[in-house]
């Protein structure tokens, strides 16, 4: 029950209404209402849980083989910690619009993944298309 609001523009520059820059977007965007629940994509172990002010609070887990997916933009009160081991389909948390630097997109999860610390699309972890 996601919206596509921002794609990956891992090798372009993009205009970010709340920052007024040019900036690459590595990761995706998804609008769904403040309070919907954010699940981990696949099997894996909790990595890091922090919270800064452009990014929200974010979670991130490793997956094996070098693969890492990251969750932005969630409500300070995440259901998970550092050590935590999480199952495709696990409530990790709940999103929020705590990312600064998104403002414009109100309540959304920043969705990024890496492959071996290189940013990648994460559309194709999701089964989505983009329509750049």
């Amino acid at each position: 029950n996601a919206t596509l609001y921002k794609e990956y523009y891992g090798d372009e520059l993009i205009y970010n209404a709340t920052l007024k820059q040019w900036e690459t977007h590595n990761g995706i965007d998804l609008q769904v209402a403040s309070g919907s629940k954010v699940y981990s994509i696949l099997d894996g172990e909790v990595t890091d849980v922090y919270s800064n002010v452009l990014e929200g609070t974010v979670v991130v887990i490793e997956h094996g083989d070098g693969l890492t997916s990251c969750y932005g933009s969630l409500d300070s009160e995440v259901n998970v910690e550092i050590g935590d081991s999480v199952s495709r389909g696990d409530a990790i948390g709940t999103v929020s619009a705590s990312a600064y630097s998104e403002t414009d997109a109100g309540a959304h999860l920043h969705f990024s993944m890496l492959d071996n610390d290189k940013k990648v699309d994460p559309a194709s972890y999701l089964n989505i298309s983009a329509n750049k």
